[in-house]
């Protein structure tokens, strides 16, 4: 997760990396001369990180993933999840921030979190009583693997999880068992780094990581999101048009809900210091995030436990009235229709540079087997003719097939939002992103991590027409 004082980036320059073709990213295509990388070299490096998987569960057809690092390791996980215990699956994108470390435990644990919520109570007390745990999910795309130490807090976390949603006196909703896993799993976290109280445990709680989640059960779709990854519905209109819908609502200063939210957690007296510089009490970008414990434990946990490992400075200025941030989701429900033709999550990486709606066009001309063009843009009203013919020949050399040139989802977005300009592709752009020193690059982009997800149309139809009729 990139953050804008690290990078000392202008208000201007952070506004036009959000737009489809921000002005400082023509500059920099233009700013290294002949490409040090050939048309080979850049498909090489974009293709390196992808996958495919022909899931076939539920609605669920196929999905194609992609991650290009910006980060050395990258700091986003990408998870695929097949429930064991019931139907359904999990698919999750996660953004860390101050290291690697959060996004990849809360990665490895949170799905297992998912399939207790959305298990019946049979299985839930079945899965209480057994000495020797059933398998809860099958994963199909994960990179890593939880310490000895992390795995025994895990089952034992799983057990408690499960047991407080069979004492608990009302039947929540499969929603609100959604939202209750992400703060029981932080809370957790939160009291395992403290029980150990080791150098290993206690570094871990500096860092964050925001996530994207969705359970795909049948024609159910469920969205639980804390911090700024994004989830983006591709919809096909009964005009063939493309349209995107935003499940999720992204948690950071340009949310005024969110920002009220929190003001209105906190004595009136600190309502100058608690969001200072567009961040949480000057230092966070994201409003909702799990880990992050130096803005949640009390002062005297925080001096006890990290100040003699940090000292003072690890305590945030104006550290009042904690805690300041949560790891509550938003969860959202959407009912699928044959309307409904893919589901994008990514991390904000690709969203400062590609609007959702753009990502919507792109991946459904993707999947149509067309390549996206944009409107030509013309700079000025005063053209003439003989400067519209060669905008219209530099166009086409940027982009001579209207057929995409990559078999993967992803990986064509990925292509689209580093190379993507008015004329079509262009690969000098590309190349001098993806020529960039590692020290260099995280002064353009963010990691970029992508999970396209495509519906099988026919279970679709047949699950609502079920629906109709019951």
């Amino acid at each position: 997760m990139r953050t804008m004082r690290a990078l000392g980036l202008t208000s201007s320059m952070r506004a036009s990396s959000r737009s489809d073709h921000g002005g400082h990213h023509r500059l920099l295509s233009n700013a290294f001369g002949v490409p040090k990388l050939g048309p080979p070299e850049v498909t090489h490096i974009l293709r390196k990180n992808e996958a495919h998987f022909d899931l076939q569960e539920g609605s669920v057809n196929e999905v194609d993933l992609n991650q290009l690092p910006s980060n050395n390791p990258i700091e986003d996980r990408i998870v695929i999840a097949r429930n064991r215990l019931t139907t359904g699956a999990t698919f999750g994108v996660f953004d860390g921030h101050g290291g690697s470390r959060m996004a990849q435990v809360i990665s490895q644990r949170l799905p297992h979190y998912f399939a207790l919520s959305v298990s019946p109570h049979e299985i839930l007390e079945q899965y209480v009583r057994s000495k020797q745990k059933p398998l809860l999910i099958e994963r199909i795309f994960s990179l890593d693997q939880l310490s000895d130490w992390q795995y025994s807090c895990h089952l034992k976390s799983l057990q408690r999880f499960a047991e407080k949603i069979l004492k608990s006196t009302e039947r929540l909703t499969t929603s609100e068992l959604l939202c209750e896993s992400f703060d029981f799993l932080d809370h957790e976290v939160s009291r395992e780094i403290q029980d150990a109280g080791t150098e290993e445990a206690l570094t871990l709680a500096t860092q964050g990581c925001v996530a994207t989640i969705a359970h795909i059960t049948d024609q159910h779709l469920y969205v639980a999101s804390t911090g700024d990854c994004r989830a983006v519905l591709g919809i096909c209109d009964e005009s063939g048009r493309w349209v995107a819908r935003a499940l999720n609502k992204e948690h950071s200063c340009e949310n005024v809900e969110e920002i009220q939210r929190i003001l209105g957690e906190h004595p009136k007296s600190e309502i100058n210091s608690i969001i200072r510089g567009e961040r949480l009490l000057g230092n966070l970008a994201p409003l909702r995030a799990f880990g992050d414990f130096t803005f949640k434990w009390k002062r005297e946990d925080i001096v006890k436990h990290l100040v003699p490992l940090y000292g003072e400075r690890v305590i945030p200025h104006h550290y009042l009235t904690p805690p300041y941030l949560v790891a509550t989701p938003e969860v959202s429900h959407h009912i699928l229709t044959p309307r409904d033709k893919f589901l994008v999550l990514a991390s904000d990486g690709l969203w400062e540079m590609l609007s959702s709606q753009k990502v919507v066009q792109l991946i459904g001309q993707f999947l149509q087997g067309t390549q996206a063009r944009d409107l030509l843009r013309l700079s000025n009203d005063n053209v003439t003719l003989g400067s519209i013919q060669n905008l219209l020949a530099k166009r086409k050399r940027a982009d001579l097939s209207n057929k995409p040139v990559d078999t993967n989802a992803a990986t064509h977005l990925i292509r689209n939002a580093l190379g993507r300009t008015e004329y079509g592709l262009e690969h000098t752009r590309l190349a001098a992103y993806l020529g960039l020193p590692a020290k260099l690059a995280r002064n353009y982009r963010d990691d970029i991590s992508i999970a396209v997800i495509v519906f099988d149309q026919n279970e679709a139809k047949g699950k609502v027409g079920e629906t109709q009729r019951s």
